[in-house]
Formats: structure tokens, sequence, C-alpha cells
């Protein structure tokens, strides 16, 4: 979670976004992660359906 804002901070949204969607895919339920993972979703990649999928 933290290298994801980490790396995110420092201009490498790709990479932070793939952490993030690593993260929800091995079950972390953390609502900072999910709104990371969210945002990064539809900002990052322009997948907004896994940002669907969480509502």
């Amino acid at each position: 979670m933290l290298l994801g804002m980490l790396l995110y901070g420092a201009g490498r949204h790709r990479q932070a976004a793939t952490l993030w969607e690593e993260a929800v895919a091995l079950g972390m339920e953390d609502p900072l992660v999910l709104r990371n993972a969210g945002f990064a979703a539809y900002c990052v990649t322009h997948d907004d359906e896994p940002c669907m999928a969480a509502l």
C-alpha cells in the first residue's frame, strides 16, 4: 500500500496502479487501498469497470 503511494507520488502512476490492483486481487480490503485502486483505475488506466464493481 505505502509503496504504491510512494510510486504514485514519484510520477510512476502505472506501477502504483498495478500494485494497488494486486493488493485488491489478493483480498486486501483497506479503505485507502480500495480508494487508491479505484482512483488509479479511473485516472491512470482509464478502466472504470473496477470502480463500478466496488460500489
